[in-house]
């Protein structure tokens, strides 16, 4: 049994390794192993990325069949994989049935587990009640649910809620804003087309973010086009040398001084470094001060 586990659970977790998962599954099964709960854990995913729901509910029926205990991660399994499949109905069935259970002290991953599954499919006020919901119950929420909250927020345009909530909760729940929390925000308020606050949000945030924080406001940016006439998004080689800076490539530090000095001189708002970069590259350009070699102050550049 724990020889199928460590195969079945390590092909799950590859890229496009759902489908040898199930099959290893099923070959499993065929060979007169029953499958227990670690069992159940790895396919249960696997059959919200590629199998259906069909699946999904003839697995669920498999195991209570068995008898297995439904706890904390295996509900929380359930709720996620009737989420990515769309039936949100029998998702919350499981999660009422948890709660009933356990006399309506579910774990953490069985709220986070729905409050996520409602947030995929922007239904924003709906993630936000069961929230105050687990927090008026005595259950407390952790990074994971801070993160699913905002993202649901982010999707749903409720951006002010989503900024007053990364503004408290580490004096209401004790949990410090990481960056995948910041990129909820960011990723908020790219989607309402608050670009300029995104940008100020990140600059401000400049220790806490890392190439996903580009990426996002790049995304935003590009689906937002053009404002007072210049591309307000970054030049890709911007993106670039902030995912080369973060990964301590050869030329950090000048890169680190391009990019600042890009964002702190730059006018109008939006305004790429590109020209600016192919002159650092040559050496008529010092990084660190944007000034040319010359002694001429450096023109602010523009597309």
């Amino acid at each position: 049994m724990g020889l199928w586990n460590a195969i079945i659970g390590a092909s799950a977790k590859l890229q496009d390794g759902s489908k040898k998962a199930l099959a290893l599954f099923e070959q499993m099964e065929k060979e007169g192993v029953s499958p227990d709960q670690i069992t159940y854990l790895s396919v249960l995913p696997c059959c919200g990325k590629v199998a259906g729901i069909t699946r999904g509910k003839e697995i669920h029926s498999q195991i209570i069949r068995q008898g297995i205990p439904i706890g904390e991660f295996l509900s929380a399994a359930l709720i996620d994989m009737y989420g990515k499949t769309g039936e949100l109905a029998d998702a919350r069935a499981v999660f009422d049935q948890m709660k009933l259970n356990s006399s309506g002290h579910c774990g953490v991953s069985t709220w986070n587990a729905l409050i996520g599954a409602y947030g995929d499919h922007r239904l924003t006020e709906e993630a936000l009640a069961l929230f105050e919901e687990m927090v008026s119950t005595g259950n407390p929420p952790d990074e994971v649910t801070i993160c699913a909250v905002l993202s649901a927020c982010s999707h749903g345009g409720r951006v002010d809620t989503a900024l007053q909530l990364l503004q408290s909760v580490e004096a209401k729940y004790g949990i410090s804003p990481n960056t995948f929390h910041h990129n909820c925000v960011i990723d908020a308020l790219g989607r309402a087309g608050r670009l300029e606050e995104a940008e100020r949000y990140m600059l401000a945030n400049q220790s806490a973010i890392d190439h996903v924080s580009w990426m996002t406001l790049l995304g935003a940016s590009r689906i937002h086009k053009v404002r007072n006439g210049y591309p307000f998004w970054p030049s890709f080689k911007v993106i670039l040398i902030q995912i080369r800076r973060m990964s301590n490539g050869e030329n950090a530090q000048r890169d680190s001084h391009a990019v600042s000095f890009h964002y702190t001189n730059r006018h109008p708002l939006g305004c790429s470094c590109r020209t600016y970069m192919q002159e650092l590259d040559s050496g008529r350009t010092s990084a660190k001060s944007g000034k040319r070699w010359n002694g001429k102050e450096s023109r602010r550049y523009q597309e």
